[in-house]
């Protein structure tokens, strides 16, 4: 439902998504070494599309695990993204990121709110080589050969996360 260019879900009104910069891999000629300009939402385009001339798919990747993060955060992942490397973040529980507007995930979702979570944060890895293919997200996403974490759902942390799918 619409009301006024907003979504609205469940009473709660939300701006319209959009999903503009995926495919910048594909629009973009790689050939050309004279960029002026990016076209692209700030914080949803690769950090690498600032210094490089190539774009390619692990920039697609990257806004992917943007837009994962945004979904299960409820709001722009920015500030956790720029501060992903603190130790202080690290530490955070996933709980505690997670959008506080809709109830916790139920033991039936949390593997896959999880999957959700380990998957983002590989796609938006700083190097984008260390960044799975689509593909491999893909798979992911069907296969039956999830990585889990073997602890309460409460007490998962950030770097948890992070640090699986390498």
């Amino acid at each position: 439902m619409e009301n006024g260019g907003r979504a609205v879900i469940t009473g709660i009104s939300l701006p319209r998504a959009g999903l503009v910069d995926f495919g910048t891999a594909r629009i973009l000629k790689s050939d050309l070494s004279n960029w002026s300009t990016l076209a692209g939402t700030f914080g949803y385009a690769a950090p690498e599309l600032s210094y490089m001339t190539r774009a390619n798919e692990k920039c697609d990747v990257y806004s992917f695990g943007i837009v994962i993060l945004e979904v299960i955060m409820g709001t722009h992942p920015g500030d956790l993204v720029s501060s992903l490397s603190s130790s202080d973040v690290q530490q955070m529980l996933f709980s505690d990121v997670l959008d506080q507007r809709i109830s916790p995930p139920t033991a039936y979702m949390v593997k896959e709110v999880t999957l959700l979570a380990i998957i983002a944060f590989s796609c938006i890895r700083v190097e984008p080589q260390a960044r799975p293919t689509m593909q491999r997200i893909s798979h992911l996403f069907i296969s039956d050969n999830i990585p889990t974490i073997h602890e309460p759902f409460n007490s998962i942390k950030l770097c948890q996360l992070v640090e699986l799918l390498t």
